[in-house]
């Protein structure tokens, strides 16, 4: 069974041996010197559901979260090198992978890009969804 504080870092573990990936900004990395002309990527877990799973006494339950990656891209260069990026980032965690953590796995239950490109003013924003579930004790 998987513990709560596993699923961050295995996520990130699987996002960080993707080769050739921008830089992590944002609470993920605090010494990110940012670039207006560097496309740079925001990972973070939003919490999930918990759902009590076996005998009312078992403390496990069935955890389904979200870990989103926000893509940033300059103005400059254009939207499709970030829709590229975001689709290459979500190949790399496809629908039914299974990612072992300290003490389970943690599967991946689908990515979807659910932007095409906000504008910010300097960058645009892509969003990519990647939903898992999990055990957790």
């Amino acid at each position: 069974m998987t513990k709560l504080k596993d699923i961050p870092v295995t996520l990130e573990s699987h996002l960080n041996a993707l080769p050739d990936l921008p830089p992590t900004a944002w609470p993920n990395a605090p010494a990110f010197d940012f670039e207006a002309d560097t496309l740079y990527l925001r990972p973070q877990i939003s919490v999930g559901r918990n759902a009590a799973i076996g005998t009312a006494d078992s403390d496990s339950s069935l955890h389904n979260g979200m870990y989103q990656i926000d893509i940033f891209i300059p103005k400059g260069v254009g939207v499709k090198i970030g829709v590229d990026e975001a689709q290459r980032i979500a190949d790399h965690f496809p629908k039914g992978l299974e990612l072992n953590t300290t003490a389970g796995k943690l599967k991946i239950s689908n990515a979807d890009i659910e932007s095409s490109g906000t504008n910010l003013g300097s960058h645009y924003q892509i969003s990519l969804l990647i939903s898992y579930t999990t055990v957790i004790s």
